[in-house]
């Protein structure tokens, strides 16, 4: 029941890391995240938020995430995070490969959604980073990107993520590097599926 934060500070600073990747679901009161900026400073870390979102959420659905969205972008700049990677968390309903709705009605749902939450962004001055996540090609990630044509949101790209969408990676990370804010580097292995 404790919240791990101090440990996480402790051991990523141990471990000679310079960053901590988190949701803002472990801070609480504007104290507790100024307590937890402190730490992170005091260890000569940087925060980089988390946020999930339905990036492809309809009207109605997104009416629902908005705010709370725009709460997390705000306790993360508070925090101290110049960006969060942004992960869409419906990867299993909402992506490349689904047909209902079709891949460019979630490319433009998306773009709507993204371009609601930048002024909060540009206000706080906290970056977002759309990040493929077993979900969409880097090229229509690209697609979002340039079609909300703000400089407050880029590219978290996953380095692993490509071969789930059947994308070259090589590909893929020549298209993510001009909106590029970070890089998500892991290793894969390839086997066929069995089970789940």
């Amino acid at each position: 029941g404790e919240s791990p934060r101090d440990w996480l500070i402790e051991r990523t600073a141990g471990h000679g890391f310079e960053s901590l990747y988190m949701s803002s679901g472990y801070l609480g009161d504007d104290d507790d995240v100024r307590a937890f900026r402190e730490g992170m400073a005091a260890s000569g870390l940087e925060l980089i938020g988390g946020l999930g979102l339905t990036v492809a959420a309809d009207a109605d659905e997104w009416g629902g995430q908005f705010e709370r969205c725009v709460q997390d972008i705000r306790t993360m700049a508070a925090a101290g995070a110049r960006f969060m990677a942004a992960v869409n968390d419906r990867p299993d309903s909402l992506n490349h490969f689904v047909r209902d709705p079709s891949i460019d009605e979630q490319i433009e749902r998306a773009i709507a959604n993204f371009k609601s939450l930048l002024p909060v962004c540009e206000e706080v001055g906290l970056r977002l980073a759309f990040e493929n996540h077993l979900d969409y090609r880097i090229s229509e990630v690209v697609q979002i990107v340039q079609g909300v044509d703000s400089p407050w949101l880029g590219i978290n790209f996953d380095t692993g993520n490509p071969v789930a969408v059947i994308e070259d990676p090589l590909v893929a990370a020549r298209a993510a590097a001009p909106y590029a804010i970070n890089a998500h580097l892991k290793d894969f292995r390839i086997q066929p599926a069995t089970g789940t």
